[in-house]
């Protein structure tokens, strides 16, 4: 995927079989599983599969100016509503990275693809309508990740691990009352990875379905137990009461935490061996942007 704004080797990709996903015995994606490289070749997205998206913001810094062209307006408004310039260039940044990586998938330039917003802020395609693409970013400190799937509500949240003053209150206000109490059980060496990837599994839970987080966050139970952190994180929707979701953490970069939603009818249609109707499946064009 050649961009004249993307440095070549900025950003990577990486492919995950929803079945395996939703089988594996361990809910933790470490670097072995997840096969990054350049997306220097045709990607093709099917129904069966989850693509995932890493970039480092403060690598695009330099080219920031030249991006505001493939920005809408209502984009441009918001970058020059940021008080400190690194902050303008990061959400620039963001900006392109996610119309860059959809513009592939769909085979035309960044710049004609429009957004609509959900209730509480979770974009979708205005344009070009009739299509399954559905896709989720996050960020955190530098680091972009993006999710990709095709007609399956998904999510994702990074976290740079970092000390947090206000966690003992963060964890009473948002969590269970089973969480908080297996998470105040913990030595305080273990509190903070295990804060970190609660936290995350929790935001990419809500980002999934597009609700707030302050809505969903305290009902959803995340783990069985802190003290059994492989353990497998399953959900049922207050929104959407017949679907269940999946959670994987994903820990492949340093420093960093990350979890991925996806729903589970998706994966039960994938288990009866159905392609979902082959002339759907996006064969991305290798067009320059």
């Amino acid at each position: 995927m050649d961009s004249p704004f993307i440095p070549p080797h900025t950003i990577q990709w990486c492919s995950l079989e929803l079945r395996g996903l939703s089988y594996r015995l361990s809910d933790v994606l470490v670097e072995s599983d997840l096969h990054w490289e350049d997306p220097s070749r045709e990607i093709t997205l099917g129904y069966e599969d989850l693509h995932v998206w890493r970039a480092r913001l403060d690598q695009l810094n330099s080219c920031t100016g030249k991006c505001r062209g493939s920005l809408s307006g209502d984009e441009r408004r918001r970058a020059g509503r940021f008080r400190f310039q690194k902050d303008c260039e990061r959400f620039i940044a963001r900006r392109v990275i996610l119309r860059t990586i959809l513009g592939y998938y769909l085979g035309i330039a960044p710049a004609h693809i429009e957004f609509t917003y959900g209730d509480f802020g979770k974009p979708e395609l205005s344009f070009p309508t009739r299509t399954d693409l559905r896709f989720n970013l996050s960020h955190s400190d530098g680091l972009v990740f993006c999710v990709v799937a095709l007609g399956a509500s998904v999510g994702i949240d990074v976290e740079r691990i970092r000390e947090v003053a206000e966690a003992d209150k963060i964890v009473t206000y948002y969590f269970s009352s089973r969480e908080a109490a297996d998470w105040r059980s913990l030595s305080s060496e273990e509190r903070l990875q295990a804060f970190f990837r609660h936290w995350t599994r929790k935001e990419a839970r809500s980002k999934a379905i597009g609700c707030g987080i302050a809505n969903e966050l305290g009902r959803l139970q995340t783990m069985q137990a802190f003290d059994e952190i492989n353990n497998e994180a399953r959900f049922m929707s207050s929104a959407e009461a017949n679907a269940n979701w999946i959670v994987r953490d994903c820990v492949s970069t340093r420093g960093y935490v990350a979890s991925i939603a996806f729903g589970l009818p998706l994966c039960r249609a994938v288990e009866r061996g159905s392609r979902l109707n082959e002339r759907r499946l996006f064969q991305p064009h290798t067009q320059n942007f």
